[in-house]
């Protein structure tokens, strides 16, 4: 048989709210039309390792899971954990991104348990200089920018 195709490359998302126009509300993403040529992905936020096998990930290209570390963005949540990324990746067929308190110190420890990549907001936005936050995120993925 063939040798497997290569993994796609990493993510690297920074967060902020999308447009009206762009969200888009479905209760499977089988249910999004994604027109051919378009050049957009659809993603799913998830909250547990549990959720990266259910079958409403089918039609999905990316899964987000978090919040894995506290994040100033939801005080008082409940982080569930590096170890659940290597959980949710382990039984997702898409792509698993990490999100929530994901400074660029634990890109590296999260790429090694399965996560494909990682989304971040006040590690960019709330940076001094964040076109050099997005440089180091880009480093710690190995990305070229």
């Amino acid at each position: 048989p063939p040798p497997p195709p290569p993994p796609p490359p990493p993510f690297f998302l920074i967060k902020r709210r999308p447009p009206r126009s762009t969200r888009v509300r479905a209760p499977a993403a089988s249910d999004v039309y994604k027109p051919p040529g378009r050049g957009f992905l659809v993603g799913k936020s998830i909250h547990a390792p549990r959720q990266a096998a259910a079958p409403a990930v089918g039609g999905l290209d990316y899964l987000v899971l978090g919040s894995v570390y506290e994040t100033a963005s939801h005080p008082g949540g409940r982080p569930i954990g590096a170890g659940a990324v290597a959980e949710a990746a382990a039984a997702a067929t898409v792509p698993v991104l990490a999100i929530g308190g994901v400074g660029p110190g634990r890109v590296s420890g999260l790429l090694a348990r399965g996560a494909h990549g990682v989304v971040v907001k006040s590690g960019v936005w709330g940076a001094d200089d964040p076109a050099r936050a997005v440089t180091r995120y880009l480093d710690m993925l190995h990305v070229e920018g």
